[in-house]
């Protein structure tokens, strides 16, 4: 039975049609198949108070398009939920940020760098953006754990949207410093003090070092 002649293809059709295949499946994974999106915060975040009582938090993100076609990132959308009472805050993305060193007293200095837009992600490429959030409102400061976490509205990606987060840890040391260097109006120049928190050994937290 196993000697029998193949009635409907020779060997050769057979190689030719799994190579096929193989064609095919390699230019569905090279050039069509939409990624995940991977985010992710990076290793500090700043704090800045207001003039209005409004918080600012300055977390740097990190996007990776893993797939095969072009992906982009049109919208991000930021919450603040503070343990201590369970109040929610949104977050609005104000601008894009970077940071410089500046001679002038040896320090490095955040400054505006673009305001918000279309982030485009190339197949297989990654890039990082410090962002300048703000809450809506004057938020009021306790100390404890808030957890922020911030949605990012993509297209051309495997996923729709796509949500990172952590924990900001504050003590009543870290609310009297942003609160004694409070903004002092809305059209003051810089350079201003920010207070700057590291992300913890598990990953879960940023605290001030």
């Amino acid at each position: 039975m196993f000697n029998m002649k193949l009635s409907y293809f020779d060997w050769p059709q057979i190689l030719s049609t799994l190579a096929l295949f193989v064609s095919l499946v390699t230019a569905y994974f090279s050039l069509f198949r939409r990624g995940k999106l991977k985010t992710r915060l990076g290793e500090t975040l700043l704090l800045q108070l207001n003039s209005d009582g409004r918080l600012r938090v300055f977390p740097e993100l990190a996007l990776h398009n893993p797939g095969a076609s072009l992906g982009m990132v049109y919208h991000l959308k930021g919450e603040l939920r503070r343990e201590a009472d369970n109040l929610k805050e949104q977050l609005r993305w104000r601008a894009n940020l970077t940071t410089v060193f500046v001679d002038e007293g040896r320090r490095a200095d955040t400054r505006f760098e673009s305001l918000p837009g279309v982030i485009f992600l190339p197949k297989g490429d990654g890039i990082a953006k410090r962002l300048n959030l703000h809450t809506e409102r004057s938020y009021k400061l306790l100390a404890g754990d808030i957890e922020l976490s911030i949605e990012v509205w993509s297209d051309g990606l495997a996923k729709k949207t796509t949500t990172v987060g952590a924990k900001i840890k504050l003590n009543q040391q870290d609310i009297d410093f942003l609160k004694d260097n409070q903004l002092p109006s809305p059209n003051s120049s810089g350079p201003f003090v920010q207070l700057f928190l590291k992300r913890t050994q598990d990953g879960d937290s940023f605290v001030h070092v």
